[in-house]
């Protein structure tokens, strides 16, 4: 249960076209490091990016981040992990306006266990165990549209979508959720 992190490097960079009527903007992210987990020696390594775009009516937006964990000793054996990933529109002409959003994120659920569940025996650190319970997904969507916005009477539609999801868990109080909501 050992974590030794060995060194670490880490990048960013941020790239911008600017015009009169709108530009587009990158920002970009790079880390490594080099970790020893249960003796064993991984590279890890995380990117995230934004790509932003926008002029003055709309704007769209993309993002995305995920970590790579490559074993020294068995680089075919590479694995992603924590992904998530993200979309955003905008368009807004001054009388009306739309929008819609995404996100999708996935998670590793790991917890720290104590091994003796007795309540009569002393605390021991050597008891104590990581367990990893699976994984969570969390997918969320967002939809809006406003008419009529500097008229004197307007409509205005909403919806959004919240769903959680686990998978390979042993924890009975995890259970899925799904939420619909329009208003």
């Amino acid at each position: 249960w050992a974590l030794l992190a060995c060194g670490a490097c880490a990048f960013s960079a941020i790239a911008q076209i600017a015009e009169e009527d709108g530009g587009a903007r990158a920002i970009a992210g790079f880390d490594v490091r080099l970790q020893v987990d249960n003796g064993d020696p991984e590279l890890r390594t995380g990117l995230n990016l934004d790509l932003i775009t926008a002029n003055r009516t709309q704007r769209l937006r993309f993002s995305g981040d995920f970590g790579l964990t490559v074993p020294l000793d068995d680089v075919e054996n590479a694995t992603m992990n924590d992904p998530s990933y993200g979309l955003d529109y905008l368009r807004d002409t001054g009388r009306s306006r739309i929008s819609f959003s995404a996100d999708y994120s996935e998670t590793d659920i790991s917890r720290l266990r104590n091994q003796e569940d007795d309540a009569e025996t002393e605390f021991d650190e050597s008891t104590l165990t990581i367990s990893e319970d699976g994984s969570r997904e969390r997918r969320q969507a967002a939809f809006g549209l406003d008419l009529g916005l500097n008229d004197p009477v307007g409509a205005r539609l909403r919806y959004r979508l919240d769903q959680t999801l686990y998978t390979d868990v042993t924890d009975p109080d995890l259970e899925d959720a799904i939420v619909n909501e329009l208003t």
